[in-house]
């Protein structure tokens, strides 16, 4: 009788099924052996494979310790990301042979933190609040149209797959109303505007946990925004410019970045809403159209607002079909360089003044407004106040198109080089009388029509005493 067990090897090749293999250390490779197919898994190590395996069913590990699972050719994550369980995870591994093994179900202890965001709600937050690892896969809604911070310590201090969604539940209509929150990741600060939504996870490359988030780049999409600017606020990014006071941007230019960057202006106009009785030693550049409205204000909130240029700087610049409409404001030139103004216009931009507009010059090489570079359009049918000294009121190089009205007014004592001086190919009109048109503008010198430009005017439109002269293609009628 022969013994059939001889032909079988010593220790069983097939892994059995339903049997407790032990505890295992979370070493880089996981010993597990051919007596078991369930573990318990102990320890804060790195697991990096298990040993080469035939195919077959999978085996149970139910993991007592903390350890992270590496995603590679050999043990493959789901999703492919790296993983560090939490005590009472358990998780189930397929063996695929050649030593590769795929890691097929993750199942989250009830009392742990959960893996990802589960909508878990919270209550909601109306001051500023640290979050803290319980808040693990909740919803955080943060409300009472107050500005406050969520703040987040370092990634490594949180559980690996820690995340949570984040709703700025406010509404806006206007100042006064919703405000935005400052989301702080352990120093990284951005602004939630009112109904904007973001999820905060943390993430591994490799080098250690840091913070992430979804959407990366999102526009507030609102009608009507208007960012204020005060003396006594703060930069872009750590305020949210929706109120007066230390709520709004402290720069003329943190207001126009955010709208041109950060706002979809939904068929509406926002406003640059610097405060009235203030000034403010800036320039202000404007280029290419913002999303949602090709127009943008400049508007003094609650009476006029003064800017005051330094030498060698256009004080207020669009360009590149910009456009700007500006009420309420005191435009105070320093300058007396040459080719720098007050208003300047290039590529397509395009400047209307509404009422509340004065323009004060700097010195006798200073111009009022500057056209250049193309087809640039200046409207002035509304208010526009002219006072002090200037080279010219207004001036041309390489084009422009100019439409003159009743608005120009002067006021005070006038220093004026030549009234206008238009260059290039482009075309001018002054059709009906300009304000003042005698005396009150001072010794207003004349107007020179040169290299291509064309000038359609009405004589009784113009300052008394200016003399039209044209040269070089030029055609003045």
């Amino acid at each position: 009788m022969s013994n059939r067990a001889s032909s079988f090897p010593a220790t069983p090749q097939i892994p059995p099924l339903h049997r407790y293999g032990g505890v295992l250390a979370s070493t880089p490779e996981l010993a597990i052996h051919a007596l078991g197919d369930a573990y318990w898994v102990e320890g804060t190590g790195t697991v990096r494979g298990l040993p080469g395996w035939p195919k077959g069913p999978p085996i149970h590990l139910y993991l007592v310790g903390r350890p992270t699972f590496l995603s590679s050719s050999k043990l493959l994550m789901p999703g492919g990301q790296n993983y560090t369980f939490s005590p009472g995870d358990s998780c189930w591994a397929l063996p695929l042979g050649d030593g590769a093994w795929r890691v097929i179900s993750i199942d989250v202890a009830a009392l742990s933190p959960v893996a990802g965001w589960r909508n878990k709600q919270s209550a909601a937050k109306t001051a500023t609040y640290p979050v803290v690892a319980n808040d693990a896969g909740s919803t955080l809604s943060l409300g009472t149209n107050t500005f406050f911070e969520l703040t987040f310590g370092p990634a490594s201090s949180y559980p690996s797959d820690f995340a949570v969604m984040v709703r700025n539940t406010d509404s806006y209509s206007g100042i006064g109303t919703g405000r935005g929150r400052r989301i702080n990741l352990n120093g990284t600060k951005s602004i939630l505007y009112p109904g904007q939504n973001v999820q905060v996870f943390s993430a591994d490359d490799g080098s250690g946990p840091v913070w992430d988030w979804t959407p990366k780049k999102q526009r507030w999409v609102q009608g009507t925004v208007f960012a204020c600017v005060d003396s006594g606020g703060g930069a872009l990014g750590t305020v949210d410019g929706l109120a007066t006071g230390a709520g709004a941007f402290s720069q003329l230019q943190d207001a126009a970045s955010f709208i041109w960057y950060g706002v979809d202006q939904a068929g509406s106009s926002a406003t640059i809403y610097p405060t009235a009785g203030q000034t403010f030693v800036q320039s202000l550049s404007l280029g290419g159209q913002p999303v949602g409205s090709n127009v943008v204000y400049l508007k003094g909130n609650g009476g006029q607002a003064t800017m005051l240029g330094s030498n060698g700087t256009d004080l207020v610049s669009v360009g590149d079909n910009a456009e700007l409409i500006i009420q309420d404001m005191y435009l105070q030139s320093q300058n007396n360089t040459f080719g720098k103004a007050v208003l300047k216009m290039h590529g397509n931009g395009l400047i209307d003044t509404f009422s509340g507009v004065t323009i004060q010059g700097g010195g006798a090489n200073d111009v009022g407004v500057y056209l250049d570079n193309g087809a640039c359009i200046f409207a002035i049918f509304n208010i526009l106040t002219f006072t002090n000294t200037f080279k010219n009121i207004i001036r041309t190089d390489r084009g422009g198109q100019i439409s003159l009205g009743p608005g120009m007014q002067p006021t005070g004592a006038l220093a004026i080089t030549n009234f206008m001086e238009l260059y290039g190919p482009g075309f001018t009109t002054a059709g009906t009388a300009i304000t003042g048109n005698a005396a009150a503008w001072g010794t207003p010198g004349n107007i020179i029509v040169d290299d291509g430009h064309t000038f359609k005017y009405n004589a009784a439109a113009l300052p008394a005493g200016l003399t039209v002269s044209s040269a070089r293609g030029a055609y003045a009628y």
